[in-house]
This record gives C-alpha cells, structure tokens and sequence, in this order.
C-alpha cells in the first residue's frame, strides 16, 4: 500500500447525485407542428411494429404516399421514424437503411426538431474468414467471403436462437454470423456504439468466494494459521504475494473452491508495482505482460490460481493506463488467463473523470470473458486512512467506493467481480486491535453478502514480521476469531 489521497465533499455530494441514464437510445418526440414525410422506396414501404426488421410489418405503403412522422431514432447507422396513422396508431417505417433513404424527411423546423443528433458507428474486426450472406441464415445465398482482420460496420443484430448475427453496411452490405454454434466470429469494437449489438454477459456467473471474507498474505506468512482458518471455513479467499506462493498451492490442495488471487511484487523488472506511463501504451504492456508472466510460471501458479492482480496503486494518465490495461486483457485472454485490473489506492483515481476514462477497459472485460463462466475482474484497496479506523467507517467515499463508481458510469458492471484486495484497518501499518478488527469484518460481510457484484475482501495483512509502528500490520494472532 502506498500513500493517500485526501478528496473534497463536494465531490461526494455531487456523485451521489447523479442518476444513472436508461441504456437504451428513447426516440426524440415531436415538440410542435407536423412533420410531414415522403416514401420514396420503390415501390413500397413496410411498416413496422418496432424499429427493425426483426418487427412483424403492419402496413404496406406506396411510393409516394405522404405521412405523419412523430418521433425518430436511430439504430446503428440507420434511421426509423415514428409514423402516426390516420386511425390513430403508430408503427415504425425505416428512413434511413444500409445506406439507402426509403423515406425523404423535408428541411423543416417541425421535422430538424425532432431528428437525433448523428451517432458514432459501431465498427468490428472479423476473427475468423467470414461468409457475407444476404439474410440471417446459413441457407442464405453468399455475397462474399471476408478474410480475418477486416474492418465491418455493424448497423443491425438479430438473435437466432442462441446464434448471433449482425447486418454489416461495409466494406460490402449483407449478413454475417457474430456467435455461432458456440464460436465467436467478431470482434466488436469497445466504444459505446457497439452496446446495442454485444451480448452482454449481465448474467455471466463470476465465482464468489465462500464466505467473501479473506486473507491477504505477504513474506513472513505462516501456513499453520491460515491453513486451519481455511479448514473451519472462516476464509474463503486469499490473495498472496511473491514468497507465499507455496501457501497458495496448499490452500488449493486442501479447499479447491476458494477463490485465489496472486500479485509478483518482484519480476525481471525488479520490485516495481506500476508501468513507466512513457511510450506507446500497447508496447508497455506487452513488456509488462512478459515479466508478468514468466515471475507466475516461474512461482509454479499459472493454471492454479484464479486471478492474477497486475498492478498496485498507479497514479498517472488514466487513458494511456486504460489502453495499457485493454492490451493486458488481450494478451490474458490468449492464454486464459484471468485478470484483476487497475487495484486502486483507497479514494484513487477521480470519480468523475477517471472511471468514465476507463470504459473501453471495462466494456472489453464484459464482452470478452477470460474463461468459460469467468470475467476479468476489478481490484480496489479499502482502508481506514487514520490511525485505528476500521474500513466500514470511511462510508460511501471510502468503504462503498465501488457503489459511486457504479452509480457514475453504468450498473452494468456490476456483472464484473468487484474484489478488495487489500482490506485493513488505519494505513496498514502497526499493530492492531483485534476485537476491533473482527467486529468490523463481520460488519462488513454482513453488507458484502447482499451484493452481488462483491467477489470477496482480503483482509490485511498476514506475514511481514512487524518489530514497530511503521511495519505492515501482522493480524496472524487475531486470526482465531475471524
């Protein structure tokens, strides 16, 4: 743990203020006048029940007819339109589809006050060659064949049992298969646009340790202790740290169900918990990657731990640290590995700034699960500050950190496990009241229990040999009455 930032409480005012946006685009509605539209598909129209093709079609209309439009929304890179039926109804009729106008809106004030702004298209790399085809099925005749690493343009989804298929508006207009047969075939961008065609993982099943309580352990470590808190069921995750790697190994002999984090506190690159923030990101990372993952084989933990935590309190450009963190993802996910990212200082990094910063980091993690049922996961650090303050004191700022984070940049991902793991009390330093201590971790499992998104806490700290007031806490004698 490194040092503390302090923050202004005006800032927890104003995030506790804000209110999460519906996910979904809302049609932009009428304010005034008519906005009066022409058909100009030849020959016909269809309307619709809904803004997509996937909706059953309500009427047929000439080319040529006029008609009352009420509202507009986009949908990818197409445009749809509220129609206002004589007999009072609404249906839906495409403006805008795979770069085609069907529907000619005039340049006036009823109509401009109502069209949405333009939108940032959704754009994808094919992962595989790929048939272009004129519907959504594998009956459907092929266009063209796409090689691998092709940029598409991505303007419709439509779910075919538990198939996935986008309509593609370039480099050539057609069909083609996201999610097939189990395989996945494209890479969707991690920009917003892209939200309306992921299958979102909202109910991907991340492990959560039983009971969430833990241990963090560093050199000094005694196994005795930990291993008979392991054996009564008191803890249910550890977190080690380079030298504890063979009570790592024993806990998953002994209870192969608790949840295990590891972090190298010292790789080829020495005793280093951050990247330079010089350079290209993506380089960064991939040399990160490698010191990374030569010190876990070398601890003998690659394909035994469940998460890997690969950085610690990193203060810096959040976007560089965000594309260094994307390509960290990739490369894990190459080699099925499973991340905990970005392991914040408690009250790190700005909430209004910082997190929306992140996004890409967070939206690939959702889109691109690490293993079978599994996410990459987020890593923060919870502390008392003060001296012989226990964490669930510091509320919402502190403690319920991960609740504004949520509330700022969108529920949805809380489907991510959220895991705190460092967990102690005052800075982390000194001796410890116990009582104090075990009080405050029942408390806090009593809240962690009734969120979903809480992977587990590792309570600080087990090991360091302590001789004064400035050495890590050592809670080895209090693990008796966890």
């Amino acid at each position: 743990m490194k040092g503390f930032t302090r923050f202004l409480v005006g800032f927890v005012i104003l995030a506790l203020l804000l209110v999460e946006l519906p996910f979904a685009v809302q049609p932009v509605a009428a304010q005034g006048g008519t906005c009066t539209v022409e058909v100009v598909a030849s020959p016909r129209l269809n309307l619709r029940a809904g803004p997509g093709t996937s909706y059953a079609v309500k009427r047929i209309i000439n080319d040529g007819t006029l008609l009352t439009a009420t509202a507009f929304k986009r949908v990818g890179s197409d445009l749809w339109a509220t129609i206002q039926l004589s007999d009072g109804s609404a249906v839906w009729g495409a403006v805008q589809y795979a770069g085609e106008t069907l529907i000619s809106v005039p340049d006036t004030d009823a109509c401009n006050n109502i069209l949405p702004a333009a939108t940032a298209s959704c754009t994808g790399i094919t992962r595989v060659y790929l048939n272009v085809r004129s519907s959504y099925s594998t009956a459907s005749a092929v266009i063209r064949t796409l090689t691998t690493n092709v940029q598409i343009t991505v303007a419709e989804k439509q779910a075919v049992g538990s198939n996935t298929w986008y309509r593609i508006t370039s480099p050539v207009a057609g069909w083609v298969a996201g999610l097939y047969a189990g395989e996945t075939y494209i890479t969707l961008g991690t920009g917003e646009a892209c939200d309306p065609y992921r299958t979102l993982p909202a109910a991907i099943p991340s492990r959560v340790a039983t009971p969430k309580t833990g241990l963090h352990l560093i050199y000094g470590a005694q196994a005795g202790p930990v291993l008979a808190a392991v054996r009564r069921g008191a803890v249910g995750t550890i977190k080690g740290t380079t030298l504890t790697e063979n009570i790592i190994k024993q806990v998953e002999a002994e209870r192969p169900g608790t949840i295990t984090v590891w972090r190298s506190t010292h790789t080829l690159a020495g005793a280093a918990d951050c990247p330079t923030f010089a350079g290209d990101p993506r380089d960064a990372a991939t040399q990160w990657w490698s010191w990374q993952y030569i010190s876990w084989q070398q601890a003998g933990l690659v394909g035994v731990v469940d998460y890997f935590e690969v950085t610690n309190e990193c203060l810096g450009d959040q976007a560089w640290f965000t594309q260094f963190t994307l390509r960290l993802e990739e490369l894990a996910n190459n080699a099925g590995i499973c991340l905990l990212m970005f392991s914040d200082a408690p009250g790190n990094p700005a909430l209004l700034t910082d997190w929306q910063t992140r996004k890409p980091a967070l939206d690939y993690a959702l889109a691109h699960p690490c293993q079978s049922g599994r996410t990459h996961g987020i890593a923060q650090h919870v502390y008392g500050i003060n001296p012989g303050v226990v964490p669930t004191a510091t509320g919402a700022w502190i403690f319920g950190r991960h609740h504004l984070i949520l509330g700022l940049i969108s529920s949805k991902y809380a489907a991510l496990p959220w895991y705190f793991s460092e967990w102690g009390v005052g800075n982390g330093r000194g001796p410890v009241d116990c009582g104090a201590l075990q009080t405050d971790v029942r408390k806090a499992l009593s809240i962690y229990n009734g969120e979903s998104e809480v992977m587990g806490f590792a309570v600080w700290n087990v090991g360091g040999n302590p001789s004064s007031a400035t050495d890590w806490t050592d809670i080895t004698a209090c693990l008796g009455g966890l």
